[in-house]
């Protein structure tokens, strides 16, 4: 198996991994978690699904745009080796 099939494999299980930390960023940022006072407390759940699929359809787009760059710069470093 060659390297850059390697890296193409990888990038690919590190897909859904991105995907959910991406996610709670996105999430800790738009419900300000991480600017709190007293520490990330219990929220309410909103009422509104919404909001909850647009989190979730941006994490999934940037963790494939991050994940499509991972895999072309593994594979530029590694070079066309086949």
């Amino acid at each position: 198996m060659a390297y850059t099939e390697i890296a193409y494999w990888l990038g690919l299980l590190a897909l859904p991994c991105a995907a959910l930390l991406l996610l709670h960023v996105i999430r800790g940022l738009r419900r300000g978690w991480f600017f709190r006072r007293d520490g990330i407390t219990r929220i309410k759940r909103e009422s509104s699904p919404g909001v909850f699929w647009f989190e979730v359809s941006a994490s999934l787009v940037l963790a494939m745009g991050l994940t499509s760059i991972s895999i072309l710069a593994a594979a530029r470093l590694i070079g066309a080796d086949t």
